[in-house]
């Protein structure tokens, strides 16, 4: 009996050792980064942004660095968003409208930010915030009708390159091998400022 008992004692410690490298094991080979997709679109804020752009969509991609405090990482981004286009009437000397010059606007953006969960939190939607600082590049583009002796549209762009912050929050939940997510955003820059409200839904890697 004592032999049976001491086997049993046995076999359980060299279980607990066998789950403890296994869990070792995973976390080990859990990658520190954590990479992913995200896409959605993004509205002018006020007067100023309001009159030059309009609504668009946008794409993008991210990684997370993960801390070794759980509720505390930091993520770079870059994405792209379509600012929609305009149409303005081309007037000669005399006021006498000669066609119409067609715009169209895009920005692209690279944010690096800290992100923020609650705490010790185990529910299967999950809060975060995240604010930061990036670089746009804003690029609008026109097509400005034939003049004079012009016997073909001329084309011209112009690209305008500033840095200013972002803020914003999010949920996220857990599905399978990846995390869904979707977030609302700020972001402004410029001296005018420029303000934008981007919203996304993303998936990345666990």
């Amino acid at each position: 009996m004592s032999a049976s008992i001491g086997r049993s004692i046995l076999l359980g410690v060299a279980g607990m050792f066998a789950a403890t490298d296994v869990v070792e094991a995973q976390q080990a080979a859990r990658s520190p980064v954590s990479l992913g997709v995200m896409a959605g679109w993004s509205t002018p804020n006020g007067a100023q942004a309001g009159q030059l752009y309009g609504r668009g969509g946008q794409i993008g991609v991210l990684g997370e660095v993960r801390m070794p405090l759980s509720w505390l990482a930091v993520r770079v981004d870059a994405g792209y968003q379509s600012l929609g286009g305009r149409t303005a009437i081309v007037t000669d000397a005399n006021g006498v409208a000669v066609g119409q010059m067609q715009r169209s606007d895009a920005m692209y953006s690279a944010a690096a930010s800290v992100v923020l969960r609650w705490p010790g939190l185990r529910t299967a939607v999950q809060p975060y915030a995240l604010a930061g600082g990036g670089s746009y590049w804003v690029r609008s583009s026109a097509v400005l009708p034939s003049l004079l002796s012009q016997s073909a549209p001329q084309s011209a762009s112009m690209t305008m390159r500033t840095t200013g912050f972002t803020a914003g929050a999010g949920v996220e939940t857990p599905v399978r091998r990846a995390i869904l997510f979707g977030e609302v955003r700020y972001q402004q820059f410029g001296q005018a400022p420029m303000r934008f409200v981007p919203v996304n839904v993303g998936l990345r890697l666990k």
